[in-house]
């Protein structure tokens, strides 16, 4: 998206468009390290966030579809697939 109104709702400020990308072109642990470098409680947020009524809500997609990306979900994807693999992206 260019001008992505779900980077504007997050409060985190994270990149919404460039880690969906990164995980569709199948690369989570890039995916996780972007939500990461951004919000070092990313996992968890993805958890607790109330997404439908932040950035899901202001989707595009929920705009033009009514059906939203499930960003919350791809970002507890992403962020699951580092934690079980055990990265570490700081020390």
């Amino acid at each position: 998206c260019y001008d992505a109104p779900c980077m504007n709702a997050c409060p985190t400020s994270i990149d919404i468009p460039l880690f969906i990308r990164q995980i569709a072109t199948g690369n989570p642990l890039g995916s996780a390290k972007t939500i990461f470098d951004q919000n070092i409680l990313g996992g968890m947020c993805a958890r607790v966030c109330p997404t439908e009524t932040l950035c899901e809500e202001v989707c595009v997609r929920e705009v033009a579809e009514g059906k939203p990306v499930q960003i919350g979900r791809l970002q507890r994807y992403a962020t699951d697939v580092a934690m079980s693999e055990g990265k570490q992206f700081y020390k």
